[in-house]
């Protein structure tokens, strides 16, 4: 079993993804918040490897490159998506044309999803350690904490997503049902191929393709959508289990 210690690097990483909670204060004021995050990627950049700040955060990959890697990519890219908003701009009624419940999601899908799913990974890792050290470093794939991360990553880009645009812009159930289903099934997907950059290519990846289908003005009935979830998550594991998938 691993140290609850590692655990707790985990929850601390997912607890990240509560400061999404505070875009709607920012509707107004994008730049300021994507600068916020510049500079706190900055700043994290020079955290020392040996103060108590870093030890609190780092995670396995932040240990073995003797900085706070996984926090600084995540806030780069997302102030880098941020700012693709601005250059953006707004439409005729004064709406950012890439919305910011889109980038919000997208932190959520990245924190939470891949966070919980990390957890997973690590359990699995110790099922399969050996003495091999190589071995051992690995990150391992399983159907488990690939639905973990499905659910997870959806439940809250939903929550997180319904939580900003309620502030800022209407958007109707059944889409942001489907958003968060489409944007953290990209982001499993990029998870699945990616080894160090998840906090790079899952946010900037899943926030792209929740931002197309939106632009498409895609609609989804919700309770249409939720059987057709279900179905998928049920015949996906079965084919999973009988090694057809």
């Amino acid at each position: 079993m691993m140290p609850t210690k590692e655990y707790e690097k985990q929850i601390n990483y997912i607890l990240l993804g509560l400061l999404v909670l505070f875009f709607p204060f920012f509707n107004t004021n994008i730049f300021l918040l994507a600068l916020l995050f510049f500079i706190a990627a900055i700043i994290l950049s020079f955290v020392p490897a040996d103060s108590q700040f870093f030890r609190f955060f780092a995670r396995e990959s932040d240990r073995k490159a003797g900085k706070l890697v996984s926090m600084i990519q995540l806030f780069l890219t997302t102030g880098f998506l941020l700012a693709i908003s601005l250059v953006i701009g707004v439409d005729i009624a004064g709406v950012y044309k890439f919305p910011l419940f889109i980038i919000g999601s997208a932190f959520v899908i990245t924190t939470f999803g891949d966070g919980i799913a990390d957890i997973i990974h690590i359990i699995e890792k110790e099922k399969k350690k050996t003495g091999d050290d190589k071995q051992s470093n690995l990150k391992f794939y399983s159907a488990k904490s690939s639905i973990i991360f499905l659910i997870s990553g959806s439940i809250f880009a939903l929550f997180i997503g319904g939580w900003i645009s309620g502030f800022t812009l209407y958007v109707p159930v059944g889409m942001l049902i489907f958003l968060s289903v489409i944007g953290t099934l990209t982001g499993a997907l990029l998870e699945s191929m990616t080894k160090d950059e998840d906090n790079i290519v899952i946010p900037f990846g899943s926030a792209m393709v929740m931002w197309l289908f939106y632009m498409f003005g895609y609609n989804v009935d919700a309770f249409y959508l939720m059987k057709v979830l279900v179905f998928s998550f049920v015949l996906g594991y079965l084919s999973y289990r009988a090694h057809v998938a």
